[in-house]
C-alpha cells in the first residue's frame, strides 16, 4: 500500500465542508470547496493506482469504477454549483460525501487503504 498525500479522512472532510456549503446557499465557497477537493481526489486516486494494479480484475473493475463514480459527481457537483438558478447542490453534495465514503470502505475491504480509526 502507498501512502496517499490525501487520506479518506482528509477527502471525507472536503466532501464535508462542500456539503456545509452547499447547505449554506454559499456558490462562491460551495465552489472552491468542490476544487479544492477534485485536486485532492485526483492525487489520491493516482497514488491508489498501483495498489488498484495488484488486485484481481474483477476487484480491481469494481473500485476503478467506484472511483469514477465519485469523481463524475463531483464534476457534476461543481457544474452545479456554476450554473445560473435553482441548484441541486445539496443533494449532490450528500450523496457525493456518501459515495465517497462508500468507496473507502470498499478499498479499505480490498487491502488498500489503511483501516478506520
Amino acid at each position: 500500500m502507498t501512502p496517499a498525500s490525501h487520506g479518506h479522512s482528509q477527502l471525507l472532510t472536503l466532501a464535508r465542508k462542500a456539503e456545509a456549503a452547499a447547505s449554506d446557499g454559499d456558490p462562491e465557497r460551495l465552489e472552491n470547496t468542490a476544487l479544492t477537493l477534485f485536486e485532492a481526489l485526483i492525487a489520491h486516486v493516482d497514488q491508489e493506482r498501483s495498489d488498484l494494479a495488484q488486485l484481481a480484475p474483477a476487484q480491481r473493475r469494481l473500485l476503478v469504477r467506484g472511483q469514477q463514480r465519485v469523481v463524475d459527481l463531483l464534476v457534476e457537483l461543481a457544474i452545479e454549483a456554476q450554473a445560473p438558478g435553482p441548484c441541486q447542490c445539496t443533494r449532490l453534495s450528500r450523496e457525493l460525501s456518501a459515495r465517497l465514503s462508500l468507496q473507502a470502505d470498499d478499498e479499505r475491504r480490498a487491502g488498500i487503504a489503511p483501516p478506520a480509526w
